[in-house]
């Protein structure tokens, strides 16, 4: 059986667009620091260097019903 993760982050990501309002995206990640939950989605956008990620950590009870396992990230709706 797995180990699910205590700790997990939502991490919404910011593309600038010129002409117009950003791309958005949002994910969640089991982790338990901020800087982790936001170097890990930074790196699944290495060419775009003007992203801007917030990240806000998910309460246990939250975290509990994801199921998450160290690391793991998916799409946040």
């Amino acid at each position: 059986m797995p180990k699910y993760v205590d700790e997990a982050f939502v991490v919404l990501v910011h593309f600038p667009i010129d002409n117009g309002a950003p791309q958005r995206e949002s994910f969640v990640v089991g982790c338990s620091t901020r800087e982790e939950a936001e170097a890990k989605i930074r790196g699944l956008y290495p060419g775009e260097p003007n992203i801007k990620l917030f990240a806000s950590r998910l309460t246990a009870n939250e975290t509990k019903g994801l199921k998450l396992t160290a690391g793991e990230f998916r799409s946040w709706q």
